[in-house]
């Protein structure tokens, strides 16, 4: 059950998830509204088929994906790159202020003068930070499939709620990062600047993978990879995929443990 500190964090993130939700709903709706003005425009299909691999790959999209059908306009304008960034941002923020900003900000040595382990702070604050996103993750699916019939984007429940997820999971897998390093060395500028690096470099090897056999051979270390690269909109998500977001998410939370455990904090 979850306890005191959890839900203090809770608490001390509510603002914060509001905002988002609200920028979420407001984004979501926006593009989704959009629609009725691509559905049926062909030359939007010719534009995309003109453009390099390595953009189409930035962005998530396929050449074999029409942009004016549902699938593929949701691919390109919501979870091809828009929303998965968004949830980097999220978690990146709420995971680098979680331990190694207040550590900065002096609050966190009041949490830890009481008789609680440096194990139980980390692992409920890393709970609340991986709620909040979750959290964020299932009200942006049910903001789209409340929002898309009422613009004629025909998409099934199921393949946005896995889309959503694969976008909620990677942001999440990023933000665990970020906790992660910022436990281990209390910086939270090396946490954001550390977690920003990872998420680039994971654009960077998907796009780069369209042009060269080297950037094919290591497409495995990115999680972008995993995230995206069976686009999950159209073809779901894999077993794999699933297993290597939250496994390596679950490990950072683990050296996020451990490291804090064994650092001299004075």
């Amino acid at each position: 059950m979850p306890t005191e500190i959890f839900r203090e964090s809770l608490r001390t993130y509510r603002r914060a998830a509001v905002g988002w939700m609200i920028g979420l709903a407001a984004f979501l709706t926006l593009n989704v509204a959009t629609y009725p003005a691509v559905k049926g425009q062909t030359e939007y299909d010719k534009l995309f088929q003109d453009m390099p691999d390595a953009v189409l790959a930035a962005f998530g999209i396929d050449r074999s994906l029409s942009v004016t059908s549902p699938p593929g306009y949701l691919v390109s304008q919501v979870f091809g790159f828009i929303l998965p960034l968004l949830f980097v941002v999220l978690a990146v923020a709420l995971a680098s202020r979680s331990i190694a900003g207040e550590e900065e900000q002096g609050t966190l040595d009041l949490l830890l003068a009481q008789p609680v382990s440096r194990r139980r702070v980390v692992t409920e604050r890393f709970l609340a930070v991986a709620t909040v996103v979750v959290g964020l993750g299932v009200g942006s699916w049910v903001i789209l499939a409340g929002v898309s019939p009422l613009f004629d984007l025909r998409a099934a429940l199921g393949s946005l709620a896995i889309a959503t997820l694969a976008s909620t999971l990677f942001g999440l897998q990023v933000g665990a990062t970020a906790f992660a390093v910022g436990a281990a060395v209390g910086r939270r500028g090396a946490s954001i600047a550390t977690a920003s690096t990872v998420a680039l470099l994971a654009f960077l090897i998907e796009s780069l993978a369209q042009l060269t056999d080297v950037f094919e051979r290591v497409r495995f270390l990115s999680p972008w990879y995993y995230a995206n690269g069976n686009i999950p909109m159209v073809h779901g998500l894999r077993a794999l995929d699933l297993a290597v977001l939250v496994g390596v998410t679950l490990a950072a939370a683990a050296v996020a443990i451990v490291a804090f455990e064994r650092r001299d904090l004075t």
